[in-house]
């Protein structure tokens, strides 16, 4: 007996379904293991602790611990190859955040963030870069850090760094004209020349 076109069509989707839809198990998908890359994010600190200083130049006390040795140890390799003296910038999101990250080894030879611009979207290789040291402030593990970083933008870029203060004094103009016209007196409004 032959099938109509809609009852092959649903035997179809049926075959289909059994063949590509399986649900996804978190559980089963977690015991399969965790890869070093995942070690390292799990562990990796922008900062190490013995690099964080407070005004006082005191260490900071932190309370974080690695249970596992291998991984801090991967994190120690990791962290132990980046370079510290220049950071990188991701300036996408430059109107609410910016974030950044250590030079590599490579970004090291070919000068990126010393001798060209340090935004990962700008390969602007100018004589007059400007040079920042930047209040880095961010969370790891839920605990609030800051950093001093030096960071070397375009002038393109560093309109972009200083977006939000340019935005605020511009704003407060607007807003301290507002006020002055409002305090002002009627009259003195209607005796302005045309």
């Amino acid at each position: 007996m032959s099938k109509n076109a809609y009852d092959r069509h649903k035997q179809w989707k049926y075959e289909q379904e059994k063949i590509y839809r399986r649900d996804f198990n978190l559980e089963a998908e977690r015991d399969k293991g965790v890869t070093e890359f995942d070690l390292i994010k799990q562990n990796h600190k922008f900062l190490k602790d013995e690099d964080l200083y407070d005004s006082d130049e005191e260490v900071k006390e932190t309370t974080e611990e690695v249970t596992d040795p291998y991984a801090q140890k991967l994190s120690d390799k990791y962290y132990d190859s980046l370079y510290k003296e220049f950071a990188i910038a991701d300036l996408k999101h430059y109107k609410t955040q910016i974030s950044l990250r250590w030079r590599t080894k490579q970004e090291v030879v070919d000068g990126v963030g010393e001798t060209s611009c340090a935004n990962i979207r700008c390969m602007t290789r100018e004589s007059k870069l400007i040079p920042f040291e930047l209040p880095f402030n961010y969370k790891e593990n839920d605990i609030a850090k800051n950093a001093e970083v030096k960071v070397v933008l375009c002038r393109h870029c560093s309109k972009k760094l200083s977006y939000k203060q340019d935005k605020d004094k511009e704003e407060n103009l607007i807003r301290s004209r507002r006020e002055h016209n409002r305090s002002r007196s009627p009259e003195s409004r209607k005796k302005r020349p045309s």
